[in-house]
């Protein structure tokens, strides 16, 4: 039995960054916020939030977008998902209202160009990713003077968290490799 930290515990977690800014743009950084590394392929699933407050006093010249970009591997293959989730928090409601918060288990792509086949664009979500690893960064850039504080979350749980290596045990139950594993099995 290994009882050391469980691969799960990168699956997803909360961020709470403050910032100040005397006036200008703020660009941050990419920061990740989760890290999942299942060593076989799944269907996830996810939740993704993004939250803005400022502090009473702050101003804002233009719109927050704030976004999360997904790199999403399979295999020996990998595809970089920028803008995977996008949000937009306008100025007049940033400057209305000192606290935001939104969250989704679906992220809508963007339009494609299907003008020149004479296909209709449809609005497209996606609920379920197919991988083997997924990263989560979340980046913005706004327009403001005060103090604010940026809450970003991104959690993920496959469909069917079935372990073969659980049936390979002869004679009872299997042994887990994590505390908690096997939970109520």
């Amino acid at each position: 039995m290994q009882l050391g930290s469980t691969p799960w515990h990168l699956w997803g977690q909360v961020i709470t960054v403050p910032y100040t800014n005397t006036s200008g743009a703020l660009d941050i950084t990419p920061q990740q916020i989760a890290n999942v590394n299942y060593n076989r392929p799944e269907t996830w699933t996810f939740l993704l939030g993004f939250g803005v407050q400022s502090s009473p006093g702050a101003s804002f010249g233009g719109d927050a977008i704030l976004r999360m970009d997904l790199l999403v591997g399979l295999g020996r293959s990998n595809m970089k998902i920028d803008n995977f989730w996008r949000q937009r928090f306008t100025a007049a409601q940033l400057n209305s209202n000192n606290n935001f918060f939104r969250h989704t288990t679906r992220a809508q792509t963007f339009d494609t160009d299907n003008a020149t086949a004479g296909i209709t664009d449809t609005t497209n979500f996606v609920e379920l990713l197919p991988a083997q690893s997924i990263q989560v960064q979340f980046r913005t850039s706004i327009l403001f003077s005060g103090q604010l504080t940026i809450t970003a979350m991104a959690f993920f749980a496959p469909v069917h968290h079935h372990r073969p290596e659980w049936h390979m045990v002869k004679g009872g139950k299997p042994e887990p490799r994590f505390q908690g594993e096997l939970g109520g099995y």
